[in-house]
Order: C-alpha cells, then structure tokens, then sequence
C-alpha cells in the first residue's frame, strides 16, 4: 500500500489493493503490484483532472449561452474591448 501524505482526503487516497493468487503470483510478484498501483494512482488522478476539466467547461459554456442571450451583451462587450 502507498502511503499519503498530509492533508489528503477522500478521492485523493482512493486506492485498490488486490490479492494475486497460484499461479498469477508468478508474474505479480510484490515489487510489480506496487508499480501497479502507483500506475492506478496516476491514471485515477488524471480522470479526476478530465471530470473536473469537463465540468468547468460545460458550466464554461453554459454561461456563455446565456451571456449571449442578454440584448447587446456579447456584441457590446466584443465591441467595446476592440475599439
């Protein structure tokens, strides 16, 4: 198991630990199932990176529909950062 630091909490110290049995213990041996891990780890935190990316650009958006919706809002604003 990898240790973690101070301060982490919740999906930062999510992790999955697996028991490899006869005959995968073999291939698996300690030393693999560590760079395993850490290769989880890695791959984990980047999904949470692209979930929260995702969500900052839909509400990104979203706002930018609306900013558009409001009479002369995005035309005016363009207007006047330009001239």
């Amino acid at each position: 198991m990898l240790e973690y630091s101070q301060g982490e909490i919740g999906w930062d110290v999510f992790t999955l630990e697996y028991k490899v049995d006869a005959p995968l213990d073999t291939v698996l041996d300690p030393d693999s199932m560590v760079k395993y891990l850490k290769l989880f780890n890695y791959l984990w935190k980047m999904k949470r990176i692209e979930n929260t990316m995702t969500k900052g650009w839909l509400r990104t958006a979203s706002a930018t529909k609306a900013f558009v919706r409001i009479p002369g809002g995005f035309q005016a604003y363009f207007d006047r950062v330009v001239l």
